[in-house]
């Protein structure tokens, strides 16, 4: 960990290059864009478990059914960390964020 919070700050320069190298910048940003406002718009931009329409395990069975690749956390703190979130509840309303996203977009 000591590591991660040496190289943080230094990785998203890095990060942002190679999304640009990689030619995937532009539509990460739209997306990110995009959610954002959708998101506003829907009223959810700032969803809580409290008031999701599902519980905190069917958010986190949504989230490892979507990736697809059996992956199943066992410590979610780790997890968030392995994710580039500084905590828990950070990676969750990440989570949230996007389940709600998706959902709008499948409407």
């Amino acid at each position: 960990m000591a590591v991660q919070r040496w190289a943080a700050p230094h990785i998203s320069a890095h990060l942002v290059d190679q999304l640009r190298l990689d030619d995937l910048y532009v539509g990460l940003w739209t997306r990110a864009r995009d959610k954002q406002r959708s998101l506003e718009e829907a009223g959810l931009a700032d969803p809580d478990l409290a008031t999701a329409p599902l519980s905190r395990e069917g958010l986190l069975q949504w989230y490892v059914e979507r990736r697809g690749d059996g992956f199943v956390p066992r410590d979610l703190s780790e997890a968030a960390l392995q994710a580039g979130f500084r905590d828990e509840p950070m990676f969750l309303r990440a989570l949230l964020r996007e389940y709600h996203y998706v959902r709008l977009r499948e409407r």
